[in-house]
């Protein structure tokens, strides 16, 4: 049965596909920009009007799915705007050589074995993908939003993250 309704979404949406163009064109969008951002929204529609008997009773397509491709131009612009901290951020190759002169009294070897990857490779891949998101400037609630993770898990990562950085900071013994 889910191979009928996969064929059936496939065809349905293939024979409907001018829609996403047709809304773009409406709404003076670039497709080149926006197709990827409506296409889904237009997905998400097909799939709900082949599995809900009632909104083919009561809706044409086309009105549904114009409203699931606005709603994803919704969620595209809210997010363009949403607003993002935004710190400093500097290069550890460019900044090699005034962090070593701060550091005098650390142990310059320590400094120069250590690279990007190496440094990288204490943190797992939730950790990094916490740490790009962050850099990038979003918000605590949009990264664990990305990630799909509690505000509380993602307090516990940050822990976890501060105390892998204060580990590497460390000089060797």
């Amino acid at each position: 049965m889910t191979t009928n309704i996969n064929v059936s979404l496939n065809e349905f949406i293939t024979d409907n596909h001018d829609l996403v163009f047709r809304y773009l064109d409406i709404k003076r969008l670039d497709a080149g920009e926006f197709y990827d951002v409506v296409v889904f929204g237009f997905m998400e529609a097909a799939r709900r009007y082949l599995q809900k008997p009632e909104l083919r009773a009561k809706h044409c397509f086309e009105a549904i799915a114009f409203t699931k491709m606005n709603d994803c131009m919704s969620r595209y612009y809210k997010g363009q705007k949403a607003k993002k901290r935004h710190a400093d951020l500097i290069s550890l190759e460019r900044c090699s050589e005034s962090v070593l002169s701060v550091f005098d009294d650390v142990d310059q070897q320590v400094f120069g074995a250590m690279n990007i990857n190496s440094m990288l490779s204490v943190f797992d891949n939730q950790e990094q993908d916490i740490l790009a998101l962050l850099m990038d400037g979003q918000t605590e609630t949009h990264v664990a939003q990305e990630l799909g993770i509690t505000k509380k898990e993602l307090s516990a990562k940050r822990a976890n993250i501060r105390n892998k950085a204060g580990l590497l900071l460390q000089p060797a013994a």
